[in-house]
C-alpha cells in the first residue's frame, strides 16, 4: 500500500517536472515536498528519489489535515503613544509623567484551533493573553505634591511611589478561505483591557500614608477583516505575514479614589462609563520549520495597535478633586488613548 501511494505521488511529479506543472494527489490528499537530506532518517516519512528535473527530494501523498492547533510563548512590550501628567509640584507645573514609567516585556500566551471543514475553508478560534505588565516609580517630594486631577487634589508633603498595572487578553472566531498563496480571513473578536494606576504618599515623620487609586476597564467587541500569506517555502521551512483590522464598539468604565491613613478613611471617590468607537489591528510574521509530519516548530514577531481604549494614566486629568467625599468626586471618563503591542513568539504547531 505505501509502494502504490508513493508512486501515486511520484508519477504525477515527474510529469509535472518535465512539463512544468506542481504535483497532484487524490481528491482529499495533498503532496507534501521537501530536501531530502536525511529526510527519511529524522522523520521516518516518505521516500527518497532523485531526477536531474526535480533534484533531490522527499514526496509523499497524505490526507488534507482536520485541524491544526498550536501554542505559543508571547514576549510583549506595551507603548503608549502620548503621555499623561500623573502628578503636579507645589507651582502646580508637571512633576511626573505617565511616559517616564517603563513597562518592559511581559510574557504571555497565544494559542489557538483551526477545525478544516473542507480543503480551503476552515473555522478559527483563537485566545491570546498577556497578564500583568508593571511598571513603578518614587517621585521625592519638591516641597509638595498634588495629584493633577482638575482641579488638583492635595497638597502631599509625601514622597510618592506610583505603582501602575495593565492587562490585555482577546478571544476571536474567524473563518478562513484559502485562494492560492492567500488565506483570507473574516470574523468577530472580543477584547478586554483593564489597568490600575496607585499614586500612594508614603509615610513619614508628621506625614500621614494616603493612597490614590485609578481603574479602568475595556471591553471591546467588533467584527474584523485580514489575510495570512505565503511569502516563502523552501524545504521544510515557510514564512507567512498575518494582517487583520477591525472597528470595535467600546464598553468603558473607570474609578477613582482617595484613602487617607493607616485606617483608610476615604476622602473622595467617583465613577464614571463611556461608549466609543475603537479601533485595533494586527500585523505579525511568522517562520514555520516542519520537524515531523504532524509537528512543527514556529517563530516570529508581532505588532498589535488599538485605539479609542481608556487609560488609567489617562483617568486622572479627568477625575475632579478628590475631597469631595465618597461618590462625590465628578468623572468625565475619556476612551481616547492609543495604544501600542509588540514583541515575539515561539512555540508548538500540530496538525493531525
Amino acid at each position: 500500500m505505501q509502494a502504490l501511494r508513493f508512486l501515486s505521488c511520484l508519477l504525477p511529479l515527474w510529469v509535472g517536472a518535465a512539463v512544468g506543472l506542481a504535483p497532484t494527489c487524490a481528491q482529499g490528499e495533498q503532496a507534501r515536498l521537501t530536501g531530502c537530506s536525511d529526510i527519511h532518517d529524522r522523520l521516518g516519512i516518505g521516500y527518497s528519489c532523485c531526477d536531474a528535473a526535480i533534484a533531490c527530494e522527499v514526496c509523499w501523498c497524505e490526507p488534507l489535515p482536520t485541524f491544526t492547533a498550536w501554542a505559543d510563548w508571547v514576549y510583549i512590550r506595551r507603548d503608549q503613544r502620548g503621555s499623561d501628567t500623573l502628578l503636579l509640584n507645589d507651582d502646580l507645573l508637571p512633576e511626573f509623567p505617565s511616559g517616564a514609567l517603563d513597562f518592559d516585556y511581559q510574557s504571555g500566551i497565544d494559542t489557538g484551533l483551526i477545525y478544516w471543514c473542507h480543503a480551503n475553508t476552515g473555522i478559527e478560534f483563537r485566545y491570546f493573553w498577556v497578564d500583568d505588565w508593571s511598571a513603578a516609580a518614587t517621585v521625592p517630594n519638591p516641597g509638595l505634591l498634588n495629584l493633577a486631577t482638575v482641579p488638583p487634589t492635595g497638597a502631599f508633603a509625601a514622597n510618592f511611589a506610583v505603582d501602575y498595572r495593565s492587562e490585555l487578553q482577546t478571544a476571536e472566531v474567524n473563518v478562513r478561505h484559502r485562494t492560492g498563496c492567500i488565506t483570507w480571513l473574516a470574523g468577530f473578536r472580543y477584547a478586554e483591557l483593564n489597568e490600575e494606576l496607585n499614586l500612594n504618599g508614603l509615610a513619614g515623620q508628621n506625614v500621614v500614608a494616603s493612597n490614590s487609586r485609578f481603574m479602568v476597564g475595556n471591553d471591546l467587541f467588533g467584527f474584523q477583516l485580514g489575510g495570512d500569506a505565503a511569502l516563502w517555502e523552501h524545504g521544510s521551512f515557510r514564512l507567512n505575514a498575518l494582517g487583520k483590522a477591525g472597528v470595535y464598539h467600546n464598553d468603558a468604565s473607570g474609578s477613582s479614589r482617595l484613602n487617607l491613613g493607616a485606617l483608610p478613611t476615604t476622602l473622595g471617590s467617583g465613577r464614571d462609563t463611556a461608549r466609543e468607537t475603537a479601533f485595533l489591528a494586527e500585523l505579525g510574521v511568522n517562520g514555520t520549520m516542519q520537524l515531523t509530519r504532524h509537528v512543527a516548530l514556529r517563530a516570529g514577531y508581532r505588532v498589535l495597535y488599538v485605539d479609542g481604549v481608556a487609560t488609567a494614566g489617562g483617568l486622572v486629568q479627568n477625575t475632579g478633586n478628590l475631597t469631595a467625599g465618597a461618590n462625590q468626586t465628578p468623572i468625565a471618563l475619556a476612551a481616547d488613548h492609543s495604544l501600542l503591542y509588540h514583541g515575539a513568539n515561539v512555540g508548538l504547531e500540530f496538525t493531525w
